[in-house]
């Protein structure tokens, strides 16, 4: 599936159900992923964040060299507060061999 393809069904989906979303540019969604998260805010998950970047063989010092650039979330929706990101190609992968 082209990246962008899950993205567009999952809105238009949303849509079909009546549910708006908006893309939306937050500085705790950037290029550092859950390294740049604010203490102690986020204390409460940055050890389940932790674990799943080990467990796919993140490569910390890679992580933390990137700048802290915000990027778009995929989607927000303000009546929650709720960002969903859909899952794609680009996302959690790594460099290391299959496993």
């Amino acid at each position: 599936m082209p990246v962008g393809a899950a993205q567009a069904n999952f809105d238009r989906a949303a849509a079909r159900d009546g549910t708006q979303l908006e893309a939306v540019r937050v500085p705790l969604i950037n290029q550092q992923g859950h390294f740049a998260l604010p203490r102690p805010a986020a204390e409460a998950v940055r050890a389940a964040l932790e674990a799943v970047f080990r467990a796919l063989d993140g490569e910390a010092a890679a992580q933390i060299g990137k700048r802290q650039t915000s990027l778009p979330g995929d989607f927000y929706h303000a009546p929650t507060g709720t960002f969903t990101e859909t899952d794609e190609t680009q996302h959690f992968t790594s460099n290391g061999p299959a496993k």
